[in-house]
C-alpha cells in the first residue's frame, strides 16, 4: 500500500512512469480504499502502462482484463449474485444488529460473481 501521494509518485517515477497530480490522487485513493480503478481511453494513451507501473511500485503481480467495445460492465467486472443475497437475507434473519452490518455482509466477495 502507498502511504502518501508523494510515495506513489516516487514509486511510479522509479518505474519510468510520469503522471499528472490529479491522476496520482485518483490512483492513490483507489489503492487506499482497495477499490478497482477502471481506465478508459484510446489505444496508446497509457492505460496498461499505468497498471503495470502501479503493480511494479507495489511489487505486485499484474493481471490484465481486455474489455471489448461490445462488453458491458457485468462482463468486464462481474456482479453481485442477487439470488444468493436474497437467500442470505432469509437465513440471516435476526443475526445482524443494524442495517449497516447487513449491507456490509451483502457487499462482500462471497456474493460477487464473474459473468462469462
Amino acid at each position: 500500500m502507498f502511504e502518501s501521494c508523494e510515495e506513489l509518485t516516487g514509486r511510479l517515477t522509479a518505474t519510468g512512469y510520469f503522471i499528472d497530480p490529479v491522476m496520482i490522487k485518483v490512483v492513490f485513493l483507489a489503492a487506499r480504499m482497495q477499490k478497482p480503478l477502471l481506465l478508459e481511453g484510446p489505444a496508446g494513451s497509457g492505460k496498461t502502462q499505468l497498471a503495470v507501473s502501479v503493480c511494479q511500485g507495489r511489487r505486485d503481480a499484474y493481471r490484465a482484463a481486455a474489455v471489448l467495445p461490445r462488453s458491458d460492465e457485468d462482463q468486464a467486472i462481474g456482479k453481485f449474485d442477487e439470488g444468493l443475497q436474497r437467500l442470505y437475507m432469509e437465513f440471516a434473519r435476526g443475526e445482524h444488529a443494524d442495517w449497516q452490518s447487513v449491507q456490509a455482509s451483502l457487499k462482500g466477495r462471497d456474493f460477487f460473481r464473474r459473468v462469462r
